[in-house]
């Protein structure tokens, strides 16, 4: 089993106007479940619908924490420290995607974690370590019907 950079995430797939379409949604949904990386599948929704924008990551919330009960599907000892950033993916001013990332800073180059101080989002920071993803849940949020508004 890979140990490199484990990322665990909870994810909520969120929509505005331009992503709301059901076949979009459904197909994005498709991609998200068949890639490893959630952050290329939203770039390419977004160089189809939104040319020359990058996916970023809005930081909502940012912490480094022991690990406790993180610490098996992490793969660290329960006093081992690894960092939480709950973020919201967008593309321009649209958000796509909100999540919540769990890893382990030790297991990452200097400017990995650099880049995951700011918006980076996760899969472009550690895109050079090929991590595997694994989705613990998710959810569609519509913009303007409850969820994580």
């Amino acid at each position: 089993m890979k140990r490199v950079a484990w990322m665990i995430g909870l994810a909520a797939l969120t929509a505005g106007s331009a992503l709301a379409q059901g076949n979009d949604v459904a197909a994005l949904e498709a991609a998200l479940s068949a890639n490893p990386s959630a952050t290329a599948v939203l770039q390419a929704w977004c160089d189809t619908h939104r040319p020359g924008l990058k996916v970023r990551a809005v930081v909502m919330r940012r912490e480094a924490m022991p690990a406790g009960a993180h610490a098996a599907m992490l793969g660290v000892g329960e006093g081992d420290r690894i960092a939480y950033r709950r973020v919201r993916l967008a593309c321009g001013d649209e958000i796509l995607s909100e999540a919540d990332n769990w890893y382990v800073p030790a297991r990452l180059t200097a400017e990995m974690n650099d880049a995951l101080a700011g918006e980076t989002p996760f899969g472009v920071a550690v895109r050079a370590l090929a991590p595997d993803r694994r989705n613990i849940s998710s959810e569609r949020s519509w913009a303007g019907q409850g969820g994580n508004e």
